[in-house]
């Protein structure tokens, strides 16, 4: 659930900043990778030998399926960077259509609806609003074909037994990276239904840096009612798209000239989001994503070459730097569940070029 809840921060924020707009993006671009890995489910497990023999593609694609096709409502905690919040969650599905809502239990009050790929967020004071989405990241990871990846070449796949969460039988799966550029996964799938009912997001030296754990659970029984938004919301548009685009007429190619192996093309976008005209490439390994986002800086701004930011939230991080091609300035910035090491790598890898008229 990491991707999903921590793009809650682009419903909150009207910083276009360029690390909260990039963050932002990510977040909401990529949503429903975070139902793809969060959901790693199982079928029901008699042996570890025969769990084993089971390729870790094989696993996301049944887990993908599983969370997209049931219905059920719970409680459950997500933790990072020493902060716990408790949340409330319904998911129902009708005629192929997810319709989920979260309700925050703690701070201040936060409720987020989706259907399909659009999310709404009410906000304090009962203002529900509508975010606009680029499909084409979403549309990527919730029709995935897995069978692209080589998971086990860049994750050791390990069974480690039975556990309980959430009063469930579970069984224990941890995806160990192979190398620093990526992290590891740990899930508690839940043997009867194939839902994780606890996921742990950690480093390749085994620090834990997001926590996701179900304390209640049920299956079946959720009403539309469940999965509405609250009454007397006042809804309000955001529109990503601007009329015209903010990038300057110089036009740009760019290409990372380092990956991560293993990591692929999995969608690339203009604008539909940060309202700057910027360039937004994502990659996946097939768990691990991350983002690649390339606007236009005013020329007013006055920002010098060179310039580079970083920051940490959990188990997601942003590196931003300047490039210059004559006098027009880019910002160029890498955003996703990755190690600093891969996105300071894949930044600095970034080459511009300007693209002559024929």
């Amino acid at each position: 659930m990491h991707a999903w809840l921590t793009s809650m921060s682009s419903c909150s924020s009207e910083d276009n900043s360029g690390f909260n707009a990039a963050f932002s993006f990510r977040n909401g671009g990529i949503k429903a990778v975070f139902l793809a890995f969060l959901t790693l489910s199982l079928f029901s497990v008699n042996t570890q030998a025969e769990q084993a023999d089971v390729p870790a593609r094989t696993m996301l694609a049944e887990m993908a399926e599983a969370v997209r096709q049931l219905d059920y409502s719970g409680e459950f905690t997500f933790e990072r960077n020493g902060e716990l919040e408790a949340i409330r969650i319904a998911h129902r599905v009708v005629d192929e259509v997810e319709h989920e809502r979260l309700i925050f239990l703690t701070g201040s009050y936060r409720e987020y609806v989706r259907q399909g790929h659009d999310i709404s967020c009410v906000h304090p004071g009962q203002q529900l609003v509508a975010v606009e989405r680029s499909s084409d990241a979403a549309k990527f990871f919730s029709n995935r074909d897995f069978s692209d990846f080589d998971i086990e070449d860049f994750y050791r796949v390990m069974y480690s037994g039975s556990d309980r969460v959430a009063n469930r039988e579970v069984v224990k799966i941890t995806l160990e990276p192979r190398d620093a550029y990526r992290h590891g996964y740990q899930f508690y799938l839940d043997k009867a239904t194939k839902i994780p009912l606890k996921t742990v997001l950690f480093s390749s030296d085994g620090q834990m840096l997001e926590r996701f754990q179900y304390v209640s659970i049920v299956f079946n029984g959720v009403t539309a009612a469940d999965v509405s938004p609250s009454d007397n919301s006042a809804v309000i548009l955001h529109h990503h798209m601007p009329e015209k685009s903010a990038s300057p007429e110089l036009a740009v190619s760019m290409q990372p000239q380092w990956l991560p192996a293993g990591f692929k093309l999995a969608a690339r976008s203009i604008d539909t989001v940060i309202n700057t005209g910027a360039e937004v490439t994502t990659f996946t390994d097939g768990l691990s994503t991350l983002s690649l986002i390339v606007e236009p800086i005013p020329p007013q701004n006055g920002v010098p070459q060179d310039l580079e930011g970083k920051a940490r939230y959990g188990g997601t991080v942003a590196l931003s730097r300047t490039v210059f091609i004559g006098e027009q300035g880019f910002l160029v910035t890498v955003v996703g569940e990755v190690p600093l090491i891969t996105a300071a790598k894949v930044a600095r890898s970034v080459m511009l070029q300007q693209i002559k008229e024929q």
